[in-house]
Order: C-alpha cells, then sequence, then structure tokens
C-alpha cells in the first residue's frame, strides 16, 4: 500500500528520444549514466522530445518498474519530471 520510492538522477545523456503512443503523447528516452544505458519511459512527457536531441544533458525524478513486452521482462524508469541541462 505504500508508493513506490522516487529516485534522483542527475547529468544524464540521452542516447534517444522518441514520442509513442497516440499522438506522441508519451516520451520513450535511452539514457546513459557514464556506466550503463538505461530506458525510461514518460507518461505525458511526449512533448519533450522536440527539446532533447542526441547528447543533450538531462536530470531526472523517477520510478523504478518491471517492463513486460512480449514475454520478455526489463528494468526501465518511469519518469515524473525532467529538467532540461
Amino acid at each position: 500500500g505504500n508508493p513506490s520510492p522516487l529516485y534522483v538522477y542527475r547529468d544524464l545523456k540521452v542516447l534517444s528520444a522518441k514520442a509513442i503512443g497516440n499522438e506522441g503523447k508519451h516520451l520513450l528516452l535511452n539514457v546513459y549514466d557514464g556506466k550503463n544505458s538505461i530506458r525510461c519511459i514518460g507518461f505525458n512527457l511526449g512533448h519533450y522530445q522536440k527539446l532533447l536531441s542526441t547528447g543533450s544533458k538531462i536530470d531526472i525524478i523517477c520510478s523504478m518498474e518491471e517492463n513486460s513486452w512480449n514475454n520478455i521482462k526489463s528494468i526501465q524508469l518511469n519518469i515524473k519530471d525532467i529538467k532540461i541541462r
């Protein structure tokens, strides 16, 4: 019954940004933290896609969740807010 914890990631490098879903309403990001590539989803954040390009630096607030697609499970970050640096 407790809410999911929120995490802050700073100085992430955008590897790719794509607006997805109905009318580009959501944002799909791949970011790099200096060690790992991380998949992120931002529901209702598709408008950020126009502001981001490969190499952009961002800070995010997010929760961690399991993504299950075509019977493949992976960890992804669910973005709550973005700050473009």
